[in-house]
């Protein structure tokens, strides 16, 4: 039982805070069949889930492309599919730039760097992504703002992510209680 109660007031802090919000697959099929064709534009591939292995430390090991294909394939075969991933990724999204956040994550595609920003080509790219066990997450303004947000509320509010929906709940439905957590949302307080 957690110590803390939570109340959202609409402070618009959590999409402000550049928090990690994975895309799933209901969230592409929920805006497809409402004809947000062209919110492609807000998502990126996680440069983490195209990694190469053994970069511990920043949770490569979750939801990694790479490790999901070495799990079902061994040697030869794993290198075509590798081979597959790479030439899949290439053509069906557009390398804008790199991030300026200082990780040193690279992916196993030469010539990108540290850190790419990939952006898929449309919602069923993405959805072809995600069966490859591409992570994809949302892709924050220069600002580190949510691009949906507008006057601290969400501008697809029965459209947003289902990360977004949850927070500041895990997974498991538990309010989170990270300090960090605690003090970015002024939705807490303590019971």
């Amino acid at each position: 039982m957690s110590k803390y109660e939570f109340n959202c007031i609409k402070c618009g802090k959590c999409c402000r805070a550049h928090l990690e919000i994975s895309i799933r697959r209901e969230d592409i099929v929920n805006w497809i069949q409402a004809g947000k064709n062209d919110y492609y534009q807000y998502i990126q591939i996680d440069p983490k889930s195209i990694s190469a292995e053994g970069l511990g430390g920043y949770h490569i090991e979750e939801e990694n492309a790479l490790l999901e294909l070495l799990k079902s394939y061994k040697n030869k075969q794993y290198e075509e599919k590798k081979k597959a991933l790479e030439s899949f990724i290439l053509k069906n999204h557009t390398f804008h730039g790199k991030d300026n956040v200082p990780l040193p994550i690279y992916t196993f595609i030469p010539n990108l760097g540290r850190m790419p920003i990939l952006i898929p080509r449309s919602l069923h790219v993405v959805l072809e992504g995600l069966k490859w066990s591409i992570t994809y997450i949302l892709k924050y303004q220069s600002d580190g703002c949510c691009p949906f947000q507008v006057d601290n509320l969400c501008s697809i509010h029965d459209l947003k992510p289902q990360d977004c929906k949850r927070f500041p709940y895990d997974k498991e439905g538990n309010l989170k209680t990270e300090n960090f957590i605690i003090k970015l949302c002024k939705g807490y307080s303590l019971h």
